[in-house]
């Protein structure tokens, strides 16, 4: 009787003991943004640029829902000076001389009032800045590309930059090598360009702008094997198609008349026919072939074996 007693006792003590036992409290969720991280700083001929990682968690971790809602407090010289940006950057105005030496910690502001650690601090001292521009000796846009080359010159890179983009450039390229060609462009579209030496983190001033647009200058080949048959007053006019695969058009001529015209067709009739007829093949940028000049066949049996 007791050993029953004893055992239905047990796990009515082993099941309170279980409930009771909650375990501690979860923390309260931190709305404080994760401190910033300093990345680099560059000296952008006399002013210095300075980077970091965008903020996209909270301190514990935790995913920010929008990092649109977070603006940086970049204080210089250890809160001598103090500038409130919304991007990732800052680019201090302040005109240095060679020598000087500024300070700059970054601290991350959640909903205008929940504010992270700062960054740690880095300082930087001025170096002797880059005056040169590089000279471009000739530059070109042509047929899905464009085209500069420069004055060479030893112990500078070249950054290029393109269209709007003024902090990352697009390319750099190593000392000595004077040629620039970008192929990832669109013929018909506008690009912008600009370029500057640098050397480390030392960046020179940049170039003038420059503005290009690719363009499709090749005339296509023309067709082949144009061929008129008449057919009572009026008459059909057959062609080979161009070899080339960007045509899009044909244009009939008489002298300097168009008399008609396909879109990518290679026959056309005419109810009223000449003579003195050509054919001439037009591609996507308008360009225009040689023309071929149409010979008439008296019969449709000889016709039908040479207009294939």
């Amino acid at each position: 009787m007791r050993k029953l007693l004893l055992l239905c006792f047990v796990p009515f003590v082993f099941s309170f003991t279980m409930c009771g036992n909650r375990g501690d409290p979860l923390p309260p969720l931190s709305y404080s943004p994760e401190s910033p991280e300093i990345s680099k700083i560059e000296e952008v001929y006399k002013n210095f640029l300075v980077r970091w990682k965008p903020i996209e968690k909270f301190s514990d971790g935790r995913k920010l829902a929008n990092s649109k809602d977070v603006y940086y407090i970049v204080s210089i010289n250890f809160g001598k000076e103090k500038v409130k940006v919304k991007d990732a950057f800052f680019l201090d105005n302040k005109t240095i001389s060679v020598g000087e030496r500024r300070c700059y910690t970054i601290t991350a502001v959640y909903r205008g009032k929940y504010f992270s650690q700062p960054s740690e601090s880095v300082c930087v001292k001025a170096e002797k800045p880059i005056e040169k521009i590089p000279k471009i000796l000739s530059y070109k846009a042509g047929d899905g590309f464009v085209e500069f080359r420069f004055k060479p010159v030893n112990g500078y890179k070249i950054e290029v930059f393109k269209n709007a983009d003024t902090f990352s450039p697009y390319q750099i390229l190593s000392p000595k090598v004077n040629t620039f060609i970008d192929k990832k462009v669109v013929n018909g579209k506008e690009y912008f360009y600009k370029f500057r030496f640098s050397k480390g983190n030392v960046k020179g001033r940049f170039s003038k702008v420059y503005k290009l647009k690719p363009e499709d200058r090749m005339p296509p080949k023309p067709p082949k094997n144009a061929f008129l048959i008449r057919k009572g007053k009026g008459c059909v006019i057959l062609w080979d198609p161009s070899p080339s695969k960007d045509v899009v058009k044909y244009i009939i001529f008489r002298g300097n008349e168009v008399v008609g015209s396909t879109n990518g067709g290679i026959y056309l009739f005419l109810p009223n026919c000449s003579n003195n007829y050509y054919v001439k093949a037009i591609d996507k940028a308008g360009n225009s072939s040689k023309p071929k000049e149409v010979k008439e066949v008296h019969n449709e049996e000889g016709s039908s074996n040479n207009g294939k």
